[in-house]
């Protein structure tokens, strides 16, 4: 989830349902190897049980696998790192959640960027 989320960063979840979270956010989730996964919601399909979520992160250039309303389990609130703390209501915040959404493409740069943080 570089660059938002980083080594060193302390993320903290609350519970969300399938009808309380939105594109954009970044959701808690189990994966289908038992795994536990935040990625950010790119698109649903469906409401409630029937929900269906497809989700990738930030510098990763594919979607994860779809996610059943049944293995979602919470949305991201606050990233701490230091004494530097994010919380999800903040407008940087959503407004890079709607930048990632409207342009997955960016994942290539943040993957580049990414690499190039590992080498200074």
């Amino acid at each position: 989830m570089l660059p938002l989320i980083r080594e060193g960063s302390v993320c903290t979840f609350e519970q969300a349902g399938p009808d309380e979270v939105q594109r954009g956010d970044i959701v808690l989730f189990e994966a289908a190897d038992g795994g536990l996964i935040a990625h950010r919601l790119i698109r649903r399909t469906g409401s409630g049980g029937g929900a269906v979520f497809y989700c990738k992160g930030d510098a990763n250039i594919g979607f994860d696998l779809p996610v059943a309303a049944g293995n979602l389990l919470a949305r991201l609130v606050q990233i701490r790192r230091g004494t530097r703390t994010i919380t999800g209501d903040m407008l940087r915040f959503k407004l890079w959640g709607r930048v990632m959404t409207a342009l997955p493409g960016l994942a290539r740069v943040n993957r580049l960027a990414a690499r190039l943080s590992k080498h200074t």
